[in-house]
This record gives structure tokens, sequence and C-alpha cells, in this order.
């Protein structure tokens, strides 16, 4: 029986432990969701830079645009010039949030 209340006090001793637990953020991605996307590129080299906010009170970011970065028109790949299209309009800009690099513009 003193084994039973010793393996029942571990037991809750190891629950009340872990609802303190703090969850660690391992994401990389961060997004921003523009109205009116302020946009800069350079279509022969694929690079540029996109200024915008993820959410209102937030500071002002200078995002990268790389070769790597790649463009959806809904689900569809397309090419990175056809985002100079999109300035002043609406779009979807996930980057890496420790580089400030674009990974995917989609709108």
């Amino acid at each position: 029986m003193s084994m039973f209340k010793t393996v029942i006090s571990t037991f809750f001793v190891l629950v009340l432990t872990t609802m303190n637990a703090q969850a660690f953020d391992l994401g990389v991605e961060e997004a921003l969701e523009s109205v009116a996307l302020k946009i800069s590129l350079d279509e022969e080299t694929a690079t540029g830079v996109i200024y915008g906010k993820v959410c209102d009170q937030c500071e002002e970011l200078k995002l990268t645009i790389t070769p790597q970065t790649r463009a959806y028109a809904g689900k569809t790949p397309v090419g990175i010039a056809q985002v100079k299209s999109r300035l002043g309009r609406e779009a979807t800009v996930v980057f890496n949030k420790h580089t400030k690099e674009v990974i995917r513009i989609r709108w």
C-alpha cells in the first residue's frame, strides 16, 4: 500500500510540474498581410525589398527579396516579376523572422 501512495504522489508532482512548462517558439517563418504592398523589385536579378508591418502597432519591417523567393497567384506558382504588379494591392508575405528574407509571396 505504501508503494501505491508513493507512485500516486510522484504522479501528482509530475503532472503539476508539466502544467507550468512554457512552450518555446521554434518556428522560423512569420507572415505579414499587406493591404497596399510596398515593393521595389529588380526583375533581372530577382532581388528587391518589401516594406510592411506584422501588426498595426508593430514597427515597419524592411524585408529582402532574394532569387530563392517564390510567388503564387492563389495556389499557382508564378514568376517573381509578376509581384511588381501587386504594388499598392493586397498580398501575404511570408518571411524568415531571423534573416528578414522573403520566402514566398501569395495573393
